[in-house]
């Protein structure tokens, strides 16, 4: 009888291992299946962003082949200092207004200056967007604006207005998000917050000097440089 008590529970211990061994071959499955597409998903995003980033170069080289030579060292400063600008606030506190935190308007700052590191994938590809924005106004205004003045104006884009307006759009609380916005391809938050931003600031700083001049015999204004 003792033999067979033994031989019992020894079968149990046995089947008991196996069981726990199954569940955790199992554990490790489910997480490493769940872990692939993460993985994908993040490395898609990151290779979008760095896309999105490369569109800097493209601004400086267009930017700079459409303004007067002595002004091309100074576009391409700006834009420099520009991302540089971006940069710094949008880890700051500009993604955490974006995020899907707060109420319909803004983020609560819950992830300011403090990001957890599931969401560094996500800070990348949106500040990527957030740079894109504010580069905009440097192509509209080439020439025409002083540093500070641009620095400040990139500064309220890249920190205040692109951060709202995304948190409005695409954070799942948003109030245009609630009510079924589509933004296609960035058009609204990118290009539309970028574009709208550069028509206030032309309209502001006006033509370039000595670029228009009235013509006193037909009177109206005649442009001096035609293209």
């Amino acid at each position: 009888m003792a033999n067979n008590s033994t031989c019992i529970n020894e079968a149990f211990a046995r089947k008991i291992a196996i069981n726990q061994t199954n569940s955790a071959i199992a554990s490790h499955l489910e997480s490493a299946g769940h872990a692939e597409p993460v993985a994908i998903d993040a490395t898609w995003t990151l290779m979008a962003g760095v896309l999105v980033f490369i569109m800097q170069l493209g601004f400086g080289l267009l930017e700079a082949g459409s303004i007067q030579s002595i002004n091309s060292q100074s576009i391409l400063f700006k834009n420099l200092l520009d991302v540089s600008i971006v940069t710094i606030g949008w880890w700051a506190f500009g993604y955490s207004l974006a995020s899907s935190t707060g109420n319909e308007f803004s983020g609560d700052g819950t992830f300011a200056f403090s990001k957890p590191q599931e969401e560094w994938v996500l800070l990348f590809f949106n500040w990527t967007f957030a740079a894109t924005s504010a580069t905009i106004v440097s192509g509209a205004v080439a020439g025409r604006m002083r540093l500070k003045s641009y620095l400040m104006t990139s500064t309220v884009i890249g920190w205040i207005t692109f951060p709202i307006f995304a948190h409005w759009v695409w954070a799942t609380n948003g109030w245009l998000y609630k009510r079924g916005f589509i933004d296609f391809a960035g058009s609204g938050v990118v290009h539309l917050n970028g574009g709208a931003s550069a028509l206030v600031a032309s309209m502001i700083v006006g033509p370039r000097n000595s670029r228009f001049e009235y013509n006193e015999t037909e009177r109206r204004w005649v442009d001096r440089k035609p293209r």
